[in-house]
This record gives C-alpha cells, sequence and structure tokens, in this order.
C-alpha cells in the first residue's frame, strides 16, 4: 500500500501537474504490479494472438478481484481497487491464421476498447528509443504510415473515453 499512500498524499500536487499518469507494469502478478493496480483508475491489459494472450485475460480478471477483495477498508467495508479492467488487441497481424482466429475471440470478451496491428514502425522507433510519432516524423514516414497513426489516436481517445462515463 506504500505506492498507494503516496500518491494520496500527493495527489493534488499530481492532479495539477499531470493530466494522466501511465504506470507500465510487468506482465508478472507480483507487489509491484498490486500497488500498480492500488493506485490505477483504468487497468489496460494488452493480449496478443498466442496462447498466452488467450489465458492473461482470465488471469487479469482474477488477480484483480482477488485484489479487490483482499484490499478493503476494515470500517467501510469498500475496496481500495477500483480500477475498471480494459483489454487491448495488440500485435495483431493481417496475415495469419491465429490473428484471424484472435479477432474473432475478441468479439466475445467484455472490455475491449482496440485492436492494435503488428507493426515495424513500432518495432523500429523502440530500438531507436524514440516515440512513434517523433521516429515516423524524423524517418519521413509520416505520411505512409498516416492510417496506422490514426488508429492509434482513436484507441487512446477510446481509453481516455472509457471509464470516463
Amino acid at each position: 500500500m506504500l505506492l498507494f499512500m503516496w500518491f494520496v498524499k500527493n495527489a493534488q500536487e499530481l492532479n495539477q501537474k499531470y493530466d494522466y499518469i501511465i504506470i507500465d507494469l510487468p506482465p508478472a502478478w507480483n507487489l509491484l504490479s498490486k500497488n500498480g493496480v492500488a493506485v490505477a483508475d483504468k487497468i489496460i491489459s494488452p493480449m496478443e494472438p498466442s496462447r498466452f494472450g488467450y489465458e492473461s485475460h482470465t488471469k487479469v480478471l482474477q488477480s484483480v478481484g482477488t485484489l479487490q477483495d483482499e484490499v478493503v477498508d476494515p470500517v467501510s467495508g469498500k475496496s481500495y481497487i477500483t480500477a475498471k479492467v480494459f483489454f487491448l488487441g495488440n500485435r495483431i497481424k493481417h496475415n495469419t491464421n491465429s490473428s484471424h482466429e484472435f479477432l474473432s475471440a475478441l468479439k466475445h470478451i467484455d472490455n475491449v476498447i482496440g485492436v492494435i496491428p503488428e507493426k515495424e514502425l513500432v518495432n523500429a522507433s523502440m530500438l531507436a528509443k524514440e516515440g512513434i510519432l517523433e521516429y515516423a516524423t524524423q524517418n519521413d514516414k509520416l505520411h505512409e504510415q498516416e492510417p496506422f497513426l490514426k488508429l492509434l489516436s482513436d484507441v487512446f481517445s477510446e481509453i481516455q473515453k472509457q471509464g470516463n462515463d
């Protein structure tokens, strides 16, 4: 609960300085992940077209649900864990059966907020240690990657909108 208490103590200052705080957590369900969930408003869990991608959906829901049941205010009985869980299809290839099957399966999962295709632009920008937009601009790929960048913008708009209703 240390991270949670730090965020509560510094909430006013953080709200003045930042519109969003994104905490990128490892896929392991450990103390760091639990602390991240404790301070989150939204949890965005990526799912990939693999056996582990399918399994991650259930594991995330079970893990967050268990933590909600465990981390409870003793006086009110309310959980400190209030984050809404959303899923994001990630690294979807346009030409594989596994990706097509995965996309079909995503239609039956609640709280899927978008799908991001596999793109070399993402890999290249990470290797260059630059943001995607920065990399595309510097490498004269902005026009060529415009549909992908628009898709990313739409996904982030959906993330922003979800949970605010």
